[in-house]
């Protein structure tokens, strides 16, 4: 990891103003200290700013000697074999400066408070945060800003503020102009290309008798990355052909009945997800696990409306002399196309030395009979596509979907509430 390089100022920057206004804040009621941080998705090589604010009240109360700010980042996992567990911690930010020592500085005249702005620059090279439990392993990546106030004295314990922030990796530029261009595609003031993946499949209804067909495409931007937050179009096409049968046949099919292989009627009879496919390793063990990030059939709030077309089914003579007969063998052709568009707001595509993170695509379509399902499998990287921090709000306001609405089953990052408990106590290995 790169070194981090930090600044702290005592004015008050005045961009830093508004940011205040927006931002969340963490304060502890028994040592006087409040941290002011933006409520944002940072990036990998960007500032973190914020402010302290000191009530010297309490800090004389306290008896506290200094303040100080550190930013503080691991990656930890965890891996079980059998019955034995081994860890490995990695840190990816380890950064301390001291804001304020006693009789530096004081509150203006009138006032008992003081705000210490501060500025950190975070290395370019940072993972995303995640946390991930599954599979015999367990990944921990988080990052959190901690203002101490240091008490002198073996038996006084120090007081800390601590504010957990989420973190993504920054995009170069190429991949920004690809998130750009595919926010005016969902604007429909461009167009995009689109790369086919395509399968054919032949199925029976049991063991013995003809075979039908089943071909299936799937079509996504022809892009080298995939960035969060906007909408990223595709389209699923689905063909299926009957095995021989005459149109008298076909016709005398129950309504509701359609012919074998029959396409599917919605878009929900389909499974389409998003899977992360993770390598573990806390030495000396590694371990691969999978799961889930978003299954776009299940979950609405992550698809823009689906639009279905549908063309009209029509059965085909094997024979062109045989057009007219009913009793002559043919083929019953059935085609629907799905279009649509996801966000996606999970963890994206990295790389370091404890974890692996990668992912693919997976569209499933059912077909009756046993073992008739037809598969598609694409990798896919995903990427940030951002290349500054974003206030949360703006981000979620900016998304063309219902990605994070309430209700969704999708959180930033697919981080849990756990995160961002500020009381968890796998930070307080930290003494200084």
């Amino acid at each position: 990891m790169q070194n981090l390089v930090l600044h702290w100022r005592r004015s008050r920057p005045d961009n830093l103003a508004t940011a205040a206004q927006a931002s969340s804040s963490a304060t502890s009621s028994n040592c006087g200290v409040t941290v002011h941080l933006p409520s944002n998705l940072y990036v990998s090589g960007g500032p973190v700013e914020g402010e302290v604010e000191l009530d010297f009240a309490q800090l004389r109360q306290d008896n506290i000697q200094d303040v100080r700010v550190k930013l503080r980042g691991r990656a930890e996992t965890f891996v079980t074999i059998n019955t034995t567990t081994t860890q490995e911690t990695i840190s990816l930010v380890r950064v301390s400066v001291t804001l304020w020592t006693n009789g530096a500085a004081y509150p203006a005249p009138g006032s008992n408070s003081l705000r210490i702005p501060f500025s950190f620059q975070l290395p370019t090279d940072l993972p995303p945060s995640l946390s991930y439990v599954g599979g015999g392993g367990v990944v921990s990546i988080r990052y959190a800003l901690t203002a101490v106030a240091v008490r002198p004295g073996a038996f006084h314990r120090n007081r800390r503020v601590r504010v957990p922030i989420a973190l993504v990796h920054a995009d170069p530029p190429e991949y920004i102009n690809i998130r750009n261009h595919l926010l005016r595609v969902a604007a429909a003031s461009e167009t995009t290309l689109f790369k086919t993946y395509r399968t054919e499949d032949n199925v029976r209804k049991g063991l013995w008798g003809d075979y039908g067909s089943v071909k299936v495409q799937l079509m996504i931007p022809e892009l080298p990355v995939l960035p969060l937050f906007v909408p990223i179009p595709f389209v699923i096409e689905i063909k299926t052909t009957s095995p021989p049968l005459t149109r008298a046949k076909a016709d005398a099919l129950p309504q509701g009945k359609p012919v074998f292989p029959a396409a599917p009627e919605e878009f929900s009879a389909l499974q389409f997800k998003l899977r992360r496919s993770l390598r573990i390793r806390a030495n000396p063990y590694v371990v691969n696990s999978s799961s889930d990030v978003a299954v776009f059939t299940k979950d609405p709030n992550v698809l823009s409306a689906v639009q279905t077309e549908r063309a009209e089914n029509g059965w085909y003579p094997l024979h062109s002399t045989d057009e007219k007969s009913t009793d002559a063998p043919g083929k019953w052709i059935q085609h629907v196309t799905f279009r649509s568009s996801f966000s996606l707001a999970c963890a994206h595509t990295f790389e370091i030395d404890n974890v692996d993170s990668q992912f693919q695509l997976e569209l499933t379509v059912p077909v009756a009979g046993v073992g008739n399902n037809v598969h598609i499998k694409v990798p896919v990287v995903l990427t940030s596509g951002l290349d500054a921090p974003v206030e949360l709000n703006s981000l979620y306001r900016s998304l063309g979907s219902n990605v994070l609405a309430a209700g969704s089953t999708t959180t930033l990052l697919d981080l849990p509430p756990s995160y961002w408990d500020a009381d968890d106590n796998g930070w307080d290995d930290e003494k200084d």
